[in-house]
């Protein structure tokens, strides 16, 4: 399977993935967006085989499953991989809740921002990285609804256009599908460990707003919403709904119709802070 030197290891969820790459450009790649989940190697775990396709000079994905994966550019590569490697931690951690949500971390506790696609979740993720937020994740929320706690997916942000007056880091990657902007980018660091939810706040963009709005959503609602957003609701208990009501009867549930970011961002860190 290669050397040493080939195998990227990674560690997510307290799960061990492993990459033999035999494609320089990919694994420096995988590095570039997986670089904050990388650990020593170590037997075990789950493995990914890359390798160059010379029909079509793309990139070829081997699955721990055995299925193979064929990328035709680096922006297809990186989703496939991505995507897989959530399927597989669904999984393996079937006691985890996921959620599709952007996480950040102030003072110790974790704020889930839940919303669709185009909502303002990595513009927003963005704004907060430079108000002093700490990074876990822009896109999986995998929450335990026993204890209450995040675990951290510091993949690289993902973004498909800039955001209007977005402050992106030099050391970007581009992509033909998105920039990738790598986590040891961001001004106050990556969450490390499980984080306690503080909050979750179910965000949207409205353009046409001159400012920012937020209410309290009540528990039932709170559930609903987060049940919707739930990547795995059928492994669990009533189809995912008794985790969504365990997880926001224990949490300030809030919907932020977000606007300008310096005030999206200030009304995000009262929500958490309690000062709301």
């Amino acid at each position: 399977m290669g050397s040493v030197s080939d195998v990227l290891s990674l560690r997510v969820c307290d799960e061990l993935v492993k990459v033999h790459s035999k494609d320089n450009d990919a694994r420096t790649l995988l590095l570039a967006n997986y670089d904050q989940m990388q650990v020593n190697p170590q037997p075990g775990g789950i493995n990914y085989t890359i390798a160059k396709d010379k029909e079509s000079n793309g990139l070829l994905i081997a699955t721990c499953e055995g299925k193979r994966l064929a990328a035709k550019n680096e922006g297809e590569f990186l989703y496939l991989f991505d995507r897989e490697l959530i399927i597989q931690l669904q999984k393996r951690r079937r006691d985890l809740y996921f959620v599709h949500s952007a996480v950040l971390e102030l003072d110790g506790k974790g704020c889930l921002l839940v919303g669709r696609s185009k909502s303002g979740k990595s513009t927003t993720t963005l704004a907060l990285l430079h108000e002093g937020f700490r990074y876990s994740s822009d896109e999986l929320a995998p929450v335990d609804p026993k204890s209450l706690y995040v675990h951290p997916y510091p993949r690289a942000i993902w973004l498909r256009r800039q955001p209007p007056g977005a402050q992106l880091s030099n050391c970007k990657i581009q992509t033909s599908w998105m920039s990738c902007i790598p986590a040891k980018a961001f001004p106050h660091g990556v969450s490390e460990k499980p984080t306690p939810v503080g909050a979750i706040c179910f965000i949207r963009h409205v353009p046409e707003a001159s400012t920012p709005s937020f209410r309290i959503v009540g528990k039932a609602e709170a559930a609903a919403r987060l049940l919707f957003h739930a990547l795995n609701p059928a492994v669990h208990s009533e189809n995912g709904l008794a985790p969504a009501v365990e997880i926001v009867k224990r949490t300030p549930c809030f919907e932020i119709l977000t606007a300008g970011l310096p005030e999206s961002c200030s009304m995000i860190k009262n929500a958490l802070t309690g000062t709301i």
